[in-house]
C-alpha cells in the first residue's frame, strides 16, 4: 500500500497505461512522458515503425484524459530528447519521491537511478501486472537452468489453472503437438475487428507524419488498440470468433493472411491496456478446443511470463553475448525485404505494413534467415526493435539473443531455430522456388561452418549424415552467388 503522500509523484511511460493505476490517489498526480527510450533515442538511434509511433502517442494520450477524469492531476511532457533527461528535470522539482511502474529496460533503469541521485529523489518501482511474481524468481531458477516446460508446469499447478484435480486436463502438459496443422485452403479467417480510428489515433498520425517522417512503416492499415475499451473489444473479438482455429494453425505461415487466428493482444498486453491474468481468465470460459486454450496460455502464461524472468535475471549476461562471433551488417535488401527469397521478403513486407507478423514468421523465416546469414546478432536485435508494434527490451533480449540468434548459446534453448526449406513448405502455403535452392544452400554451409560449436549437439548431429563433400560444393557456389547479389548496395 503507497501512503498518501504530497511531495510525491507517479511518472507514467508508454508501457505502463493501467487502468486502475496503483499510485492513483496516493500521490500529488502524475506525470506522463513520452520517452526518447520509446520514440527515437539519440544514443541509440532506432528509427521506430510509425505504427509504434502511432500506438505510443495516442495511448498515452488517451490515458492523460483517462486519468483527468478520474479526477487526478497529471501532466503530459512530448518528446523532446536528451539522454541525461532533462525534460523531467523541471517537472520533478520539490519532489522527494517518484513513484513508477516497473521499468523493465535496462537503460531506462540506469538513467532513472542517475537523475534520482542528481536530485536526491527516491524511486519506488510497484511490480507490473505480471502473473509471475519477482519473490518467486530465485525459488524458481537457484540451479541456473532457464527450463520453459519446467517453470510452465510450476505456474499451473500453483494457480490450479488447466488442472483436473492434480493432473493436467486432458492428460498433458502441452497440445504443442496438436498446434502445427497444414490450414486446408478455403478455410476462412475472419480478420481482427476493425476498429473506428479514434480522435487520439487521428492526432497521432499528423503528430508522426510532422516529427518522424522518414521512420520507416506505414501508418495506412493501423489497427490496433488505444484504448482499455478498444483492448477488450480485442479480447472478445478472438474469443468469438477466432480462438476455435487458434490451436491447430498456431504455427502455420501464410502467403495471403497475415493474423491468421492470432489474437494480437501483445501491443495491448505490453503496454497494459490489458492484464495477462484478464487475458487468461476471459479465454478460459471460452468455448473452445482444448489445443487452442492450452496453446493459448502457453504462450501468456508460459512463454511471455519465463520471457521477462530471464531478462530479469539474465538480461545484462544475453545481449553482450556472441556465441557465433557473427558480425554481418543488416544490409539494405534485409532490412526492407527485397532479397528475392520470398518467405522472408513477403514476411518482411508485412512487417513493414502492419509492425507485425506472428510468432514462428519471426523465428523461423525472420530470425532463421537473418542467422544464416551470419547477421550480428545486435542488428538483428535493432531490427526487431526498430519494427515490431509489441517490442520492447525485455521482450527483444530473451527472444532475439536467447531464441532466434542463439547468441547466448543455449541459455533457454536447446538448439538453433535454423531450418532448410523443407520446414518452411511444411509449415506453409509457400510455394516451392529457386529461393529454396538459396535457402538449403545457406542452410547447409551453416552447418558445416558451425560443425565445432554445434555439431555435438544432439538435436542437430543428424542433419551431418546429409552432408557430402559433393553437395558442400554446389552449396557453396550458391551461397556465394547468392551473396554476392544481397551485397549489391550498401547504403541504407
Amino acid at each position: 500500500m503507497i501512503d498518501m503522500d504530497e511531495k510525491s509523484v507517479a511518472i507514467v511511460f508508454p508501457h505502463h497505461l493501467l487502468e486502475d493505476h496503483p499510485a492513483a490517489g496516493k500521490t500529488s498526480g502524475f506525470i506522463l512522458v513520452e520517452d526518447q527510450l520509446f520514440f527515437g533515442d539519440p544514443v541509440f538511434g532506432l528509427r521506430f515503425h510509425k505504427n509504434k509511433l502511432v500506438l505510443h502517442r495516442s495511448s498515452m494520450r488517451y490515458y492523460h484524459d483517462h486519468l483527468k477524469s478520474r479526477g487526478l492531476k497529471a501532466e503530459y511532457i512530448e518528446y523532446s530528447p536528451d539522454p541525461h533527461m532533462g525534460y523531467l528535470r523541471d517537472h520533478l522539482e520539490g519532489y522527494d519521491r517518484v513513484y513508477t511502474l516497473e521499468l523493465l529496460d535496462h537503460e531506462l533503469e540506469a538513467r532513472m537511478k542517475k537523475l534520482s541521485m542528481e536530485l536526491g529523489l527516491e524511486i519506488t518501482e510497484i511490480e507490473a501486472p505480471f502473473i509471475f511474481r519477482r519473490n518467486l524468481m530465485d525459488g524458481y531458477f537457484r540451479d541456473g537452468r532457464f527450463l520453459l516446460r519446467s517453470f510452465y508446469i510450476r505456474e499451473r499447478k500453483r494457480l490450479s489453472i488447466l488442472m483436473e484435480n492434480s493432473r493436467p486436463a486432458g492428460g498433458k502438459w502441452t497440445f504443442d503437438t496438436e498446434n502445427r496443422k497444414r490450414m486446408p485452403p478455403g478455410l476462412q479467417v475472419p480478420a481482427p475487428v476493425k476498429l473506428p480510428e479514434n480522435e487520439y489515433v487521428q492526432e497521432a498520425k499528423e503528430y508522426v507524419s510532422e516529427k518522424f517522417p522518414d521512420n520507416p512503416g506505414s501508418m495506412d492499415r493501423f489497427n490496433y488498440p488505444t484504448t482499455h475499451t478498444e483492448a477488450r473489444i480485442f479480447l472478445k473479438d478472438f474469443i468469438e470468433r477466432r480462438i476455435t482455429n487458434f490451436g491447430s494453425y498456431q504455427d502455420f505461415i501464410s502467403r495471403d493472411e497475415t493474423f491468421l487466428f492470432h489474437s494480437v493482444l501483445s501491443s495491448s498486453l505490453n503496454i497494459c491496456l490489458l492484464t495477462p491474468m484478464e487475458v487468461i481468465r476471459a479465454v478460459l470460459k471460452a468455448d473452445a478446443p482444448l489445443n487452442s486454450i492450452e496453446g493459448f496460455v502457453r504462450q501468456v502464461m508460459g512463454w511471455r511470463e519465463f520471457i521477462r524472468a530471464v531478462y530479469i535475471l539474465k538480461g545484462p549476461y544475453e545481449r553482450t553475448r556472441n556465441f557465433f562471433k557473427h558480425r554481418g551488417k543488416l544490409n539494405p535488401k534485409l532490412y526492407h525485404g527485397e532479397t528475392g527469397i520470398d518467405p522472408y521478403d513477403i514476411a518482411v513486407g508485412r512487417v513493414m505494413g502492419h509492425g507485425y507478423t506472428h510468432h514462428i514468421e519471426r523465428l523461423m523465416v525472420i530470425g532463421n534467415l537473418m542467422l544464416l546469414l551470419g547477421t550480428d546478432p545486435d542488428e538483428v536485435y535493432r531490427w526487431f526493435m526498430e519494427m515490431f508494434i509489441d517490442a520492447y527490451d525485455w521482450v527483444m533480449v530473451p527472444n532475439v539473443y536467447g531464441m532466434s540468434q542463439y547468441a547466448d548459446g543455449g541459455l533457454i534453448a536447446t538448439k538453433p531455430y535454423i531450418s532448410s526449406s523443407n520446414y518452411i513448405l511444411r509449415m506453409s502455403d509457400h510455394r516451392r522456388g529457386d529461393w529454396c535452392r538459396v535457402w538449403d544452400a545457406l542452410f547447409w554451409t551453416f552447418l558445416n561452418e558451425k560443425r565445432s560449436l554445434i555439431g555435438n549437439n544432439p538435436r542437430i548431429r543428424v542433419l551431418y549424415r546429409h552432408l557430402t563433400d559433393r553437395k558442400l560444393e554446389e552449396f557453396r557456389g550458391i551461397r556465394e552467388e547468392f551473396m554476392g547479389e544481397l551485397m549489391g548496395r550498401q547504403e541504407l
